[in-house]
This record gives structure tokens, C-alpha cells and sequence, in this order.
């Protein structure tokens, strides 16, 4: 390696991660449900309490869609459009049977490829009793881009309670680095197990600085939420749900889609089904 590119190195390297909060601020919500109106209310009402409990700027109306604006997917999607919410509020398997196992409901799946709108995901309303919800003390943020994604962070401080806790759950792709560094180990002029070890260190030094960021704007913000960070390699199902249920956590956010695509993404899909008891905010 070069002076000059030994230089960049560490003048890169000395470059320090900022992070500035952005609070949610929502005005329209929109309750969209398979329920007749007078048995949605109490649950419209319930998730705005959700939204404002939490201390944050989410205090808009909710509005509830009569279910039959609701059946058919394309009706539903022109109401959307037509209403413009700022937050979509609705249940897994909408319009769909909730014990047909593992699926969102084909209401769902289409809701989060076709709109960009935000949408919390709350449990299916035959698990859940509207009384019963209440701002979270403790949310995750789920993603493998965390400095990339500082949205999901912004809607995480937004939901959660003063006092509470959120922790940043950023997984490398284990498959993905490990075949980075099966080429790595075809090339003779390069030490694989140097290369492994330095790697995997700055990925994870980056994303740790990050997150000394969000703890220092957040102390000079003056919110009074503790800052927990899941640094790691997995990128399996089982690795996202483990984390979950060891932190006892009472929401997750995450994001829907990548750029350039439609499909929902990554994991998010089976982990939307597999923690079917938990709200979950998508973006």
C-alpha cells in the first residue's frame, strides 16, 4: 500500500458518524380493518392513544375505512390514495381467515408492496384486546443498514415512551461476507484470515460509531430513552426472533423494501408472521 493511500485510510477512518433526530410528525391515520365500524371503534381509539402515549408528535385523527372500502383491493388502494394518510393503522390477515397459518393475508402483502405509506401492523384483533394496547417501553429496530437507515431510528425514538428503551439491532449478512471472503481466499497476495478479521472489525466499528452517535444527539436532545445496539453476524430468521424475545421487546421497526424493488424485504416478510403477537411499524 502506498504513503498516499495509507494516509486516506486513516483519514477516512477518523471521519465520525452524525445523527440528527427527526420526529415523526403524523396528522392522518388512517384504520383500516374487517370489522363493522362500531366494533372498530374502540380499536381506532386504542391506537391513537398508542401514538400519543408515547410523548411524541403522533397525535393526528384516526379515521376509520368502512370495511367495505376495504374488501376489495383495488377500492382499497384508491382510498388510500384518494385519502392521503401519513400512517396506515391495520391488522395481520386482513379480510384474509387469521388461523390459516403462516401468511400476513393477501390484503397485506399487496399493502406493502404497492404503497409507501407507513403502515403499523398490529396483531390480528381475535389475539388482541383493544384495552390492552399501550405505548411501548421497548422497541427494536431491525435492519442490516443502520447508518443507512436512519428513518427506522427516528420512527423508533418517536414510538417509544420517555423512559424507555430502544435497541438497534444491526445483523451483517453472515452468507453474503462469508462468500466475500471465499474470493478473498483465491487471491494469493491476500492473507484471508487478515482480511476476515479486519473486515468484520470495521463493519462492526462503523455501525458502533453510529450508534455513540445516536446516544450523543439524543443526551443533548435531552430524551431521556437508554440506547441498547445488537452488533453482529446471522442474518438468519431464528438470529432476529432470538433478539427479540431476549430484550422482551414490545415492538419492532423495520423496513418493507429495498431500493429499486417492490418486494418486501429481506426477512421482513416471515418476521412480520413469525412475531404475529407484536406491533410492528414498516416502512
Amino acid at each position: 500500500m502506498s504513503t498516499i493511500d495509507q494516509f486516506e485510510s486513516v483519514f477516512r477512518s477518523a471521519i465520525k458518524p452524525s445523527y440528527d433526530p427527526q420526529p415523526l410528525s403524523i396528522s392522518k391515520i388512517l384504520w383500516v380493518s374487517d370489522l363493522d365500524e362500531q366494533d372498530a371503534e374502540p380499536y381506532a381509539r386504542a391506537c391513537q392513544e398508542y401514538l400519543t402515549d408515547a410523548g411524541s408528535d403522533l397525535i393526528g385523527e384516526v379515521s376509520i375505512l368502512p370495511k367495505e372500502l376495504s374488501h376489495d383491493l383495488n377500492t382499497l388502494i384508491e382510498e388510500i390514495s384518494k385519502r392521503s394518510p401519513d400512517l396506515i393503522v391495520t391488522h395481520r390477515n386482513l379480510h384474509s381467515d387469521a388461523s390459516f397459518g403462516y401468511t400476513l393475508g393477501d390484503h397485506i402483502e399487496v399493502l406493502t408492496q404497492v404503497t409507501h405509506v407507513p403502515i403499523l401492523l398490529c396483531p390480528h384483533h381475535s389475539h388482541w384486546r383493544a384495552e390492552l394496547l399501550g405505548a411501548p417501553k421497548k422497541v427494536m429496530v431491525l435492519t442490516d443498514q443502520l447508518s443507512a437507515n436512519p428513518v427506522l431510528i427516528d420512527a423508533a425514538l418517536s414510538l417509544v415512551r420517555d423512559q424507555g428503551q430502544i435497541t438497534l439491532a444491526h445483523i451483517e449478512d453472515e452468507s453474503q461476507f462469508n462468500r466475500f471472503i471465499d474470493s478473498i481466499s483465491k487471491i494469493p497476495e491476500l492473507d484471508t484470515e487478515i482480511a476476515r478479521s479486519s473486515i468484520q472489525a470495521q463493519l462492526f466499528k462503523e455501525t458502533e460509531d453510529f450508534v455513540e452517535a445516536i446516544k450523543t444527539a439524543l443526551l443533548e436532545k435531552q430524551r431521556e430513552v437508554t440506547v441498547h445496539s445488537e452488533i453482529q453476524m446471522g442474518h438468519t430468521l431464528r438470529t432476529y426472533v432470538s433478539m427479540v424475545e431476549v430484550h422482551q421487546i414490545d415492538m419492532v421497526v423495520m423496513q418493507s423494501k429495498v431500493e429499486d424493488q417492490v418486494a418486501i424485504h429481506g426477512l421482513s416478510y416471515p418476521l412480520a408472521v413469525e412475531l404475529n403477537q407484536l406491533p410492528m411499524l414498516i416502512l
